[in-house]
């Protein structure tokens, strides 16, 4: 048996408005949002014939937005920040590989920063190599 979708009354909508002093839109959000936290249907949802087409198309993208769930079972969404001192670290390595150089005078070749903030990958006396860098979180309180 399908859930069907509640509507906000107008009591509720009157009595959110002035409990919090905001529009009637804000209300409305409000209801909505709510209805959507409870896993309620709303007049948003897709029908399953656009739920399908939706997943066909968005099949294998990479997400570069995680949703974590907090203590309370809210989702919220969560986007890694840019590390712009493992950017920097990786681009001077990848800089002064060249300067090394063998006692055959051989040269680092193929030089590929394969990741950014992470590897770099090279070609040394026929040898492959890569460099991975991490970064360490702090120590916590008390350890």
């Amino acid at each position: 048996m399908a859930k069907t979708v509640v509507y906000p009354t107008s009591e509720w909508l009157e009595k959110y408005i002035n409990k919090h002093d905001c529009s009637l839109e804000d209300a409305e959000c409000a209801w909505w949002d709510a209805q959507i936290d409870k896993g309620n249907p709303t007049p948003f949802d897709l029908d399953a014939e656009h739920e399908k087409a939706v997943k066909e198309v968005t099949k294998g993208m990479a997400k570069s937005v995680h949703t974590v769930e907090d203590a309370f079972g809210k989702k919220h969404k969560k986007e890694r920040k840019p590390n712009a001192d493992k950017r920097e670290i990786i681009e001077t390595i990848a800089q002064n590989l060249t300067r090394v150089c063998g006692e055959d005078l051989t040269k680092v070749e193929n030089i590929v920063v394969s990741n950014v903030e992470r590897q770099v990958d090279f070609t040394y006396n026929g040898v492959e190599y890569s460099v991975t860098l991490t970064a360490h979180r702090k120590p916590k309180e008390g350890k």
